[in-house]
């Protein structure tokens, strides 16, 4: 059973913080494992914050679809733990944005009713735009340069 976990991050313990920095597993855990983590102790300390703040602000728009709201809560699940919170923003379309900058390194992953797409523009020159459902390792990539590592 392969969890968002395993095809974002690899097959690596949740809770172990070099899931984000790309380090060696200390041992397998089993994606079952890793599911369960995922909702309890691995949680990042930002992730209920923000789904509380998806839901809430979302609710109250009604150009936002609960496509848009789906996946972007479960997005936020997808991110390893140690990853900066992103700053939460709805476009005038009714699309759901996160947002991270840091050291002139800028990622955006917007959630709209076709599922979605992520762009990068770092400050080596390297710039992207993807669909969500072909860009993981890419944003794995991105989310380790915006976190410094």
């Amino acid at each position: 059973m392969s969890t968002a976990v395993d095809s974002m991050w690899g097959p690596k313990r949740a809770a172990d913080p070099s899931t984000l920095t790309g380090a060696p597993e200390q041992g397998r855990a089993s994606s079952s494992y890793v599911s369960t983590l995922l909702y309890s102790t691995s949680q990042n300390d930002w992730a209920t914050p923000l789904v509380r703040e998806v839901l809430v602000r979302s609710a109250s728009d009604p150009r936002v679809s609960d496509i848009s709201k789906r996946t972007c809560v479960e997005w936020i699940a997808k991110l390893p733990v140690g990853a900066p919170r992103p700053f939460f923003t709805i476009g005038d379309d009714g699309a759901l944005g996160f947002e991270w900058e840091r050291s002139d390194n800028y990622l955006f992953i917007q959630f709209d009713q076709d599922g979605g797409e992520a762009y990068f523009e770092g400050a080596n020159g390297d710039e992207w735009e993807t669909s969500l459902d072909i860009a993981e390792s890419k944003i794995a990539r991105a989310l380790r340069v915006i976190a410094g590592l």
